[in-house]
């Protein structure tokens, strides 16, 4: 006779099996993972694998509370083998979009496109799009969380051998244009999971994402999702979107780049100037304060990234920073986009060789004057403030931005000792 435990398992791995829209609350989903944790030494290997691969359903479902994905996400790794990530491809592979894409071959490489002769074919959009709605209804959204676990416990080995359900997998999703948040970005979190897997300098058997021929087409997809900005697009949404394409960005130009240097920071370069500094910032920073926060954030974050190598922007940011933030009239209404623009203007200072920054130093220090002079003028010049803006000039003072006698003087004309050592 089943134990009610074995019972209770069952029904929960019946239950999912067999409706697509089953929807058990957290109470119950923890229930199960503490379940299959305390019984394992005696349930069968086959209860095990289909108990960890339903409650794999729920790592990326944000109809679940974060603390019950999260005793999901850790359930699995605590007890996964290879038998068991062997049993999650088998399930999932029937459940991913069985469309396949002109750009991939059937070993889930770059295929090259023949010429661009008009070669219509009836049907096959009609046809795709019958393809998506058969997958939503069968429940084929759970299968996008499924593949993420799998991903991510996916060894270094063994990625060659499964590109073939990969590529195909990850780039239906991304191309889905039915539901966003639940679909398509969803994609980026894969192709992000996937990166992370495909280089290991330890592993013998290596895998060298390079050779797939697939950076331009991951890098499309992802640029695409990137420039969803209002007013065509929520801001919320935007900033959901940029939380999970900045990282899945910087993952691919790694693996791409790995073992190149000089391409790897010549990617990001590009990838600052182009998309951060003159596709978006422009587009955002007059009327999107979050937003463009947290574009200066990521900015910041791709400073640190490139280091001496982002002298070759220093112009361009203090124009761009200058021209759509420092001259907005309204700045003095937005405090911490106040805070957050000196700060990426001190990590600039901080990465840059000394005698650029030098070169530049009148136009460092005219943002932060301007600045300061509409916060005095505005009453908005709050203790905070003013230390972000002292402590910036000290660190410009500090590398190497040496002020003249007269410079000294007209900053006591103008009444600016608060934010100078003079």
């Amino acid at each position: 006779m089943k134990s009610p435990e074995t019972l209770h398992l069952e029904t929960f791995v019946s239950k999912l099996k067999d409706s697509p829209n089953f929807q058990p609350d957290s109470s119950e989903i923890k229930k199960v993972c503490d379940l299959v944790t305390s019984s394992q030494d005696w349930m069968t290997p086959e209860l095990q694998a289909d108990v960890l691969r339903s409650i794999s359903y729920f790592v990326l479902d944000n109809k679940i509370e974060q603390n019950t994905r999260d005793l999901c996400s850790d359930t699995i790794s605590n007890l996964i083998t290879r038998d068991t990530l062997q049993n999650f491809i088998t399930s999932l592979t029937p459940m991913l979009m069985q469309i396949k894409s002109k750009y991939v071959s059937a070993a889930g490489r770059f295929k090259s496109l023949p010429s661009m002769t008009l070669k219509p074919t009836i049907g096959f959009t009609a046809n795709e799009d019958k393809i998506r709605e058969d997958w939503l209804a069968s429940g084929g959204i759970r299968g996008i969380s499924l593949f993420f676990v799998t991903l991510k416990h996916m060894e270094h080995r063994d990625i060659s051998s499964n590109l073939w359900w990969i590529t195909p997998g990850i780039l239906n999703i991304m191309d889905d244009t039915t539901d966003l948040l639940r679909i398509r970005l969803k994609g980026a979190v894969l192709l992000d999971c996937f990166l992370g897997t495909t280089y290991d300098s330890t592993d013998t058997a290596q895998f060298d994402f390079s050779t797939t021929g697939l950076f331009d087409v991951y890098y499309g997809c992802l640029r695409s999702m990137w420039y969803l900005l209002p007013p065509s697009t929520n801001s919320k949404i935007t900033e959901q979107v940029w939380k999970i394409v900045f990282p899945a960005m910087l993952s691919l130009f790694k693996a791409q780049f790995a073992s190149e240097d000089l391409l790897y920071s010549n990617q990001i370069n590009k990838f600052l100037s182009e998309i951060l500094l003159q596709g978006t910032l422009p587009r955002v920073a007059p009327d999107h304060v979050e937003l463009t926060i947290d574009l200066l954030r990521y900015i910041q974050v791709v400073l640190q990234i490139l280091g001496l190598r982002s002298a070759v922007h220093m112009q361009r940011l203090i124009y761009t920073v200058g021209e759509f933030i420092i001259r907005n009239p309204f700045i003095t209404l937005f405090v911490p986009l106040i805070h957050e623009t000196v700060t990426t203007l001190s990590e600039m200072v901080k990465v840059c060789p000394e005698v650029r920054v030098a070169a530049h130093k009148y136009d460092l220090l005219g943002g932060v004057f301007i600045l300061y002079l509409k916060c005095r003028s505005e009453g908005k010049l709050d203790t905070q403030t003013l230390h972000f803006l002292r402590d910036y000039t000290r660190l410009l003072q500090a590398a190497g931005c040496k002020l003249s006698p007269e410079d000294l003087e007209m900053i006591k004309e103008r009444q600016l000792q608060d934010l100078i050592d003079c």
